[in-house]
């Protein structure tokens, strides 16, 4: 049995293998299902001068098209994202498998 929704709240930013990570969530989720992942934002924690936000435990910081490169490799969509105030500056991104992806993506990812 596979998951209709895989969440995964700062954890991206935590593995010495995003892609991995990901490709792992895409095995896990379902047909039409979702992935919701959270991570801090590069480019705020950059603009706002955060550098206090950086902590050793992260092996990673994302920008918008690092992610989608990273979804893509492991055979996923990003279908929407959402900038969030938390860690300084952060993203979420509602992803979903490749396949299951709107042909026109409305938030124009």
């Amino acid at each position: 049995m596979r998951a209709d929704v895989v969440h995964a709240n700062n954890v991206l930013a935590h593995v010495s293998d995003p892609r991995d990570l990901l490709a792992g969530m895409r095995t896990l989720l379902a047909p039409g299902g979702l992935i919701v992942v959270e991570v801090p934002y590069l480019v705020d924690l950059v603009d706002g001068l955060e550098f206090d936000t950086i902590y050793h435990e992260h092996q990673s910081y994302f920008s918008l098209g690092a992610l989608r490169r990273a979804f893509a490799a492991a055979g996923l969509a990003i279908a929407d994202v959402q900038r969030l105030p938390v860690h300084g500056g952060s993203l979420r991104l509602y992803g979903c498998r490749a396949e299951d992806a709107p042909a026109q993506n409305p938030a124009g990812l």
